[in-house]
């Protein structure tokens, strides 16, 4: 200690040595904070990842699950619920081109529908027509009032069927039937064809359901070419209330 002016204090090395122990305790203490804190963030990362992957698992379960039901329900439905088949009535069905040429002695063709389902068809309605189209010509496929048949029945029973005889009509106006002599001989040339389709729906205890169908018959004595796609993509059925039925307007 120098005591000529100035007062000076020195740590003894005793307490310089205490001093550093604390620092590293400190910073022994802040790195173990860290990895501590280091540890906790990974776990709640991999806990997170963790419970995401279950959730995943969990909704694939479930989703397999209801799909699984839906699909169950869906098959019971299909084998038990009520469906129309539409076909051309016997014998016209089984005839030769030359059979039914002759045979048609005005062009009407009988329609049949027959519930080939296990449920009873309920408030059945079809509406149907006849277009006589060109070969090389395109149907319209349309529904025009004074140029279709309109039939309704209550209630169809499982494996009954019923006819309707579908009349060509020449136009909205003119609901008299076409004059066959002179076309019956574009049909036997194949420059005409007829295209019979319908539509309608129905009714049973698993909901309402709609149907379409589309059939070209060709007369001709050769074998002739006819844009038939549309007619043969017309064709289908499903679920729902469908197109207007009974066609008034």
């Amino acid at each position: 200690m120098d005591i000529a002016g100035k007062v000076e204090v020195s740590r003894s090395p005793s307490f310089e040595e205490q001093h550093r122990a604390e620092r590293k305790e400190d910073s022994a203490h802040q790195g173990k904070n860290y990895v501590v804190s280091l540890i906790t963030l990974v776990s709640i990362i991999i806990y997170a990842f963790l419970t995401f992957l279950m959730y995943c698992a969990t909704k694939d379960s479930a989703d397999a699950a209801k799909s699984a039901a839906d699909s169950t329900r869906q098959a019971l439905i299909a084998s038990n619920r009520a469906w129309i088949e539409i076909t051309l009535a016997p014998p016209w069905g089984d005839l030769t081109r030359d059979q039914a040429r002759e045979k048609l002695e005005f062009i009407s063709l009988p329609l049949q529908f027959k519930n080939i389902g296990r449920t009873p068809a309920k408030q059945f309605c079809i509406v149907s027509t006849i277009e006589i189209v060109g070969k090389n010509e395109v149907p319209s496929l349309a529904y025009n009032v004074g140029t279709i048949t309109n039939t309704t029945t209550p209630i169809i029973y499982p494996d009954r069927s019923d006819t309707v005889d579908v009349t060509a009509k020449k136009s909205d106006n003119i609901t008299t039937e076409p004059t066959l002599p002179p076309l019956k001989k574009e049909f036997e040339l194949g420059t005409k064809y007829i295209i019979l389709h319908a539509r309608g729906n129905y009714s049973d205890k698993f909901g309402p359901h709609w149907f379409r169908f589309c059939k070209w018959v060709s007369l001709s004595k050769v074998e002739n070419s006819y844009y038939d796609k549309n007619c043969s993509d017309y064709n289908d059925a499903g679920d729902g209330d469908g197109e207007s039925c009974p066609v008034t307007k």
